[in-house]
């Protein structure tokens, strides 16, 4: 589960909050439009189903449009973000 990015459009930082029933890592990708990695985190081994919340500051990136990917296994959920300045 990826639940919608908050605040969506994001200034400053923008909040995830997933849950996973996978037992293994999970990971967390932001990419741009043309599909470049801009960020990315890997949680520890999780399964739990527990939601978790993580964060990604977006000072650092230009506005326009970004895709979350929240990959653990098999399983990949997606999301768009836009990021304003």
């Amino acid at each position: 589960m990826l639940d919608p990015p908050m605040p969506n459009p994001a200034r400053e930082h923008a909040w995830f909050r997933f849950a996973a029933k996978h037992q293994g890592k999970v990971t967390r990708c932001v990419y741009d439009v043309q599909g470049r990695l801009v960020n990315q985190v890997v949680e520890l081994p999780r399964g739990d189903g527990i939601i978790r919340t993580t964060s990604w500051v977006t000072a650092d990136v230009q506005s326009g449009v970004y895709f979350v990917v929240l990959r653990a296994g098999e399983m990949q959920k997606s999301q768009k973000l836009i990021v304003t300045k």
